[in-house]
């Protein structure tokens, strides 16, 4: 098992934060913290920002064990805003 980190520039539209793994590989753990300044909202390829859970600006939010094939998206509501994504069980 390893740990990977990446910055991501999280859109106005449904934005990947972290690359699906292929069927047979380990469930992954993430740990997502927004450094930006304004919220972004998580959840599945259908997030907006009325449905999504919300990560303040200077927050962060623990997900564990994401089967494989399953991807958290993320969505902001002007702009852009950064997020580092830190993940573990990756194979």
């Amino acid at each position: 098992m390893s740990i990977a980190s990446a910055a991501v520039s999280v859109a106005t539209t449904a934005t990947a934060l972290h690359a699906a793994e292929s069927a047979g590989s380990d469930r992954v753990s993430l740990v997502v913290a927004n450094v930006g300044a304004a919220t972004i909202y998580v959840g599945g390829s259908d997030v907006t920002t009325s449905n999504g859970v919300p990560i303040a600006a200077g927050a962060s939010l623990t997900v564990n064990e994401l089967a494989p094939g399953e991807v958290l998206y993320g969505i902001v509501a002007a702009s852009t805003v950064e997020a580092r994504v830190l993940r573990q069980g990756v194979g």
